[in-house]
């Protein structure tokens, strides 16, 4: 009788939890879409949370029932050719704001309901891509960039061709030309002399909110190294060089981060490669040779294998100015000059010659295709006397226009957004104080450095692609800019942590049970690639797994099905042993160790307040540090760290435009509060030596969180640098004595047991 009771009571609960579950207070949101345009492309996010995509006709609205806390996006797209779209979100009558745009906008934020009054704090994109999105890109084109450059003074300017809006993308720079974007991001490669006579090679993220480090990837000044061309997937970068008077230019290839330097033209004296551009398949690099009887285009392999001419050979010295492939690769283009005139010639991949047209300039420069093939962007000199303006040829019907003028600085090496890494106006101005510089690269006898070169400067995290829905384990040395994929896996892996012992990784991955999918907690080796899910459990869900200092035990969350509390669990390593140090009552998480491996920092939320505590790791002693956040719409409380030393705690309190990040002491006092402009900070943690912190957060406007370092008493960073821009998450910092033993393969973030 007691055990068919006890069974009865344990069902009677089962019903009631899942009753509760679903009686949490809703709510309903609608989506509304109008404007002058007749039709749109919306995404937006259902009541699961899944983004769904329907093309509509305007006016559109769509109502969504969602729990507090939902974060909501409508992103809309004109299909129409003329007119605007308008954005608006609302509940219960009550508009959380709208937002409007001739081609694109979004309405974007969460809602907080507390059974009778929604609220929201909405972020609006006015004519703006929203970049974290699927909706396809129309603006290929919108964005002209390029040099503003008189003698060795000048900077990167940026101008929307849409509405002739121009900024300034730099502050600083000291001069700049030979612009080459690379095709995978919004990095750009350059010649400058800022830093040598000679001229050097320089990269630069020219989105304010995704980098600010200019980097001197050459660093040869006895060498003259000009006109770089990115390979398509944004790690080499090749150009053309000078060693000596007397000897002839060649070209070379280089990691995007300044290391892995080869010559792969062997020119011999009288001769001269000049101008390489790079292929979009990455097969083949299109170059210039120069020599006594005149210039003549010529391709060769990557490697610098089986150079064959392209073009006739062209009389008269340096003829012949740059060359740059077509988007699709199809086609290649250059300027020739001859008697005081200029020729553009349009080829065909294997050298025929498709098209031939003479300009009205008297020189020209640099030049770049348009996305869709039917453009030439280049600068030019219409006389020799006047400054260098850019222009664009219409290739079919050969009318040039003025993009872009000067009446007193040359404007060089300009080139069009032809993909979805330039969408925008960054937020700022770059201010370039002084570039980063390695060993220099020609010069050099021995291999470049490894990505384990200085260990306070390797970081291991994870990388989120909204594009492809996969996540990958990235090793990065944000010092070289040196990055090597570990391993890769589906889109439900989060939370990762390093074993401070050994090349170990635990984390939090979705899998797929009988009836329903949960978060268990995996480890995985890094050496062979052997995981195990160390977990497993039918009726919990588990995550934010933390490792203690002598990586012998786990600390991480558990939570029942259907329930918005957890308890935290001690484990051994592999699992066994689990105890909870918390009980069930409130929801309890991010735990993390002390350095001494005695106590456990986490958050408590308790209705609309969270609090930092810390317990000691048998479940003694529970302590409240300092007072709680009042948590809301607009406000959050991140992650809790400790510092190297244990003798303090550093934690972000956000809000809208402006994160916090507080350090406080164990006895609850704050003892320096650093505001910087992001959306919302979050995972910190602070290296070993003390001197830095690594952290992730939005950026203001931003969907997807970028990877932050933040030196530790400099009193002028104001501002933390970015070292990572791809939706990063979970950094953890990695021993170099953990390189030389890693697997050379491509590892799988999903369990083999």
């Amino acid at each position: 009788m007691k055990q068919w009771r006890g069974t009865f009571y344990v069902l009677l609960l089962a019903i009631l939890m899942i009753f509760l579950s679903g009686c949490a207070p809703k709510v309903a949101i609608t989506y509304r879409v109008a404007g002058t345009a007749t039709k749109a492309l919306v995404e937006y996010k259902d009541t699961n949370g899944e983004r769904t995509q329907e093309s509509v006709t305007l006016p559109w609205e769509k109502i969504v029932e969602v729990e507090d806390g939902f974060r909501y996006d409508l992103l809309v797209m004109n299909e129409g050719e003329s007119g605007d779209v308008q954005c608006e979100v609302s509940a219960n009558g009550l508009s959380f704001g709208t937002a409007q745009g001739t081609i694109y906008t979004a309405c974007t934020g969460s809602v907080s309901f507390d059974g009778e009054t929604a609220s929201s704090f909405m972020s609006k994109y006015d004519d703006t891509y929203p970049a974290w999105s699927q909706l396809p890109y129309k603006e290929q084109g919108r964005f002209l960039i390029y040099a503003s450059q008189k003698f060795d003074m000048g900077e990167i300017v940026m101008k929307d061709l849409k509405t002739g809006e121009e900024m300034q993308l730099t502050d600083g720079l000291n001069g700049g030309y030979c612009l080459s974007k690379s095709p995978a991001s919004a990095k750009i490669a350059f010649t400058s002399q800022r830093d040598s006579a000679n001229g050097d090679i320089y990269t630069l993220d020219i989105n304010a909110n995704k980098g600010k480090e200019l980097t001197n990837i050459t660093n040869t000044p006895d060498v003259y190294e000009m006109c770089p061309t990115w390979s398509n997937d944004g790690q080499m970068v090749a150009f053309t060089f000078k060693s000596a008077e007397t000897s002839p230019w060649q070209i070379g290839k280089i990691g995007y981060y300044g290391g892995d330097f080869s010559q792969i033209t062997n020119s011999t004296a009288g001769e001269n490669s000049l101008y390489p551009a790079w292929s979009p398949d990455e097969e083949k690099i299109a170059y210039v040779v120069n020599n006594e009887e005149g210039d003549t285009v010529y391709v060769m392999n990557a490697d610098g294998s089986n150079p064959a001419p392209l073009s006739e050979t062209f009389a008269g010295a340096f003829s012949i100015s740059q060359v740059a492939w077509s988007v699709d690769g199809q086609r290649i283009a250059f300027f020739q000059h001859h008697d005081d005139l200029v020729d553009l010639f349009i080829l065909a991949a294997d050298g025929t010659v498709e098209k031939r047209m003479t300009l009205d300039v008297a020189r020209t420069g640099s030049l770049s295709w348009d996305a869709e093939g039917k453009q030439i962007v280049f600068h030019a000199w219409k006389k020799i006397s006047e400054s260098a303006d850019i222009y664009s040829v219409n290739l079919e019907t050969g009318a040039m226009t003025v993009l872009a003028e000067n009446s007193t600085l040359d404007l060089l090496g300009p080139f069009l957004n032809t993909d979805k890494t330039i969408t925008s106006f960054p937020r700022r101005t770059i201010e370039i104080t002084q570039a980063i510089t390695g060993e220099p690269a020609i010069t050099a006898e021995s291999p470049a450095p490894s990505a384990a070169s200085k260990d306070e400067n390797n970081l291991v995290f994870l990388s989120y692609s909204h594009n492809s829905k996969d996540t990958t384990l990235r090793l990065i040395n944000f010092g070289s800019k040196e990055e090597r994929v570990l391993a890769e896996g589906s889109g439900g892996v989060s939370h990762a942590r390093l074993s401070p012992v050994e090349p170990k990784i635990v984390y939090t991955f979705i899998v797929k049970k009988e009836t329903s999918s949960q978060l268990d907690i995996i480890a995985l080796d890094l050496r062979d690639g052997a995981s195990v899910n160390i977990t497993n459990t039918l009726e919990f869900s588990e995550f934010h797994p933390a490792w203690s200092p002598d990586g012998k035990r786990l600390a991480y969350e558990k939570y029942p099905d259907n329930e918005k509390i957890g308890q935290l669990i001690i484990a051994n390593a592999d699992g066994s042993n689990p105890i909870a140090i918390t009980d069930v009552t409130r929801m309890d998480a991010y735990p993390v160790w002390s350095p001494d491996g005695k106590r456990i920092l986490f958050t408590r939320r308790s209705g609309d307040e969270q609090y930092i505590f810390t317990i000691d790791a048998d479940g003694a002693n529970l302590t409240q540090i300092g007072e709680p956040t009042i948590i809301d719409s607009s406000t959050s409380l991140s992650a809790p760290a400790w510092s190297f030393d244990g003798t303090s705690i550093l934690y972000f309190v956000n809000h809208p435009g402006v994160s916090s990040l507080n350090f406080m002491t164990l006895d609850g006092k704050i003892e320096q509060t650093i505001e910087m402009q992001l959306e919302v900070g979050e995972e910190i943690t602070w290296d070993p030596t003390g001197t830095q912190i690594i952290f992730t957060a939005y950026p203001i406007g931003g969907r997807v969180t970028n990877l932050y370092r933040f030196v530790i008493g400099e009193d002028t960073a104001k501002e933390a640098i970015t070292i990572y821009a791809e939706d990063a998450m979970s950094p953890n910092f990695f021993p170099g004595s953990f390189v030389s033993i890693l697997s050379s393969e491509l590892l799988q973030l999903s369990p083999t047991e």
